[in-house]
């Protein structure tokens, strides 16, 4: 009996090559017809997999927790900026003595807050951050404390750190949730093809008058090629490694010597 080489190190497959190493056996075993050796039933086993491989290449969209609390802090964060840019607007109109040595930041808040509107989230929160940290500037700082304007700036830093810890928390959820999802489909994709491996060894043993030695060479120099690629990444890894190792111990006195 020709043995067919099933790779342990298939578990390494990134989520493409795993769809591609799918769609390849599918298309290998479909052309030395399943029916008639005898594997079709493995073979449609494995054929069903096809719309859970599907999730691993594809994002969906999802309700987040706290996703709520959210959209209330972006609504308190644009309450809170248009406070601010009335403030600032108020006080160029306004142009009283006693405030002019502080107007120097005026076009400091006009030049980050403009057309902040047009910003997706990820972006709003970046220019949010930053403007937080050229206001936090001692000559800023005294000019807005001199405006009048330190609570509505605090209030937003509030409002941006909560949206901080949110968002950081809601890409932790994410991440979670696709390594997981990852993981089971990876184990159910790999299983179905375990299966059939199995079931063509079996039928090439139970059905003698039937030639599956085509099926199982061109199956085993298909999996071997994959397994020079895996082979390959893994010394990569390990040179890297090496390499890292190496520069970050410290030069003994001996060899220094």
């Amino acid at each position: 009996m020709q043995k067919l080489f099933f790779l342990s190190c298939i578990s390494e497959a990134r989520k493409f090559e795993l769809s591609e190493i799918f769609e390849r056996v599918i298309e290998i075993v479909e052309k030395h017809d399943p029916e008639a050796l005898g594997i079709n039933g493995m073979f449609q086993l494995l054929k069903a997999e096809r719309s859970k491989l599907s999730k691993l290449t594809t994002v969906e969209a999802r309700s987040f927790p706290d996703n709520d609390k959210v959209l209330q802090l972006v609504l308190r964060r644009k309450q809170v900026l248009n406070a601010i840019k009335q403030q600032a607007l108020i006080v160029e109109n306004a142009t009283i003595a006693s405030q002019e040595e502080f107007t120097h930041v005026i076009p400091v808040i006009k030049r980050y807050l403009k057309d902040f509107q047009k910003a997706n989230q990820t972006e709003k929160s970046e220019k949010v951050n930053v403007f937080l940290n050229v206001l936090n500037e001692t000559a800023n700082k005294t000019a807005i404390a001199g405006l009048s304007m330190t609570i509505y700036v605090n209030e937003l830093k509030t409002v941006q750190d909560a949206i901080n810890t949110f968002t950081t928390s809601i890409k932790t959820v994410v991440v979670e949730r696709v390594r997981s999802q990852s993981y089971e489909v990876k184990r159910s994709v790999i299983n179905a093809l375990r299966n059939l491996f199995k079931s063509i060894e079996l039928a090439s043993i139970e059905h003698t008058d039937k030639d599956y030695s085509k099926l199982i060479g061109e199956l085993n120099n298909y999996l071997l090629s994959f397994n020079t690629t895996v082979k390959a990444r893994r010394t990569r890894r390990m040179n890297i490694a090496k390499k890292e190792t190496a520069a970050s111990t410290p030069t003994s006195i001996a060899t220094a010597n």
